[in-house]
């Protein structure tokens, strides 16, 4: 303690000043790291095996991490790394994040037919959609509008 004491009385007590402030980083060791993940509810796996059984695909969309999103997909039932790693097009597609998601399929497209008025919403490049879509089981950091965008697509 009077290490710090000392330490703080030659640095004007630590006052608001990052260089006075830099000699409280040196000579520091971690003494542990500590990690926490949230357990899945109990119903998600036989919901997830049901979905599966009646021939339903998931997409699992979050605005967590990627790996993170990749992990919880992964305990889910949602994924696994046969599936992930199944082909190149499957590596790539299969976990994405939002943004890579809106530059692979481009942004929404919006056009109205001057001679009825009627306005079609479309997803940018709807070839690479399909592409996409094919594999695509996670979107991780993904925005309202990310998921706007893949329901666009679906339908």
């Amino acid at each position: 303690m009077a290490e710090f004491e000392e330490l703080k009385a030659t640095h004007n007590n630590f006052a608001e000043d990052a260089d006075r402030n830099e000699c409280l980083d040196e000579g520091l060791t971690a003494l542990c790291l500590y990690g926490l993940q949230d357990p899945l509810r109990r119903e998600i796996s036989g919901a997830m095996e049901q979905v599966k059984a009646a021939g339903i695909t998931t997409i699992m969309c979050t605005g967590d991490n990627i790996t993170t999103a990749v992990a919880i997909s992964k305990d889910a039932g949602i994924v696994d790394d046969k599936w992930i790693n199944q082909n190149e097009d499957s590596v790539l597609y299969s976990c994405m994040t939002g943004k890579n998601f809106r530059e692979k399929v481009g942004e929404i497209i919006k056009y109205t037919d001057e001679k009825t008025g009627v306005t079609t919403i479309s997803v940018g490049n709807v070839n690479e959609f399909q592409k996409v879509i094919k594999y695509l089981r996670v979107l991780g950091r993904s925005s309202p509008d990310d998921k706007y965008l893949l329901v666009t697509g679906l339908q």
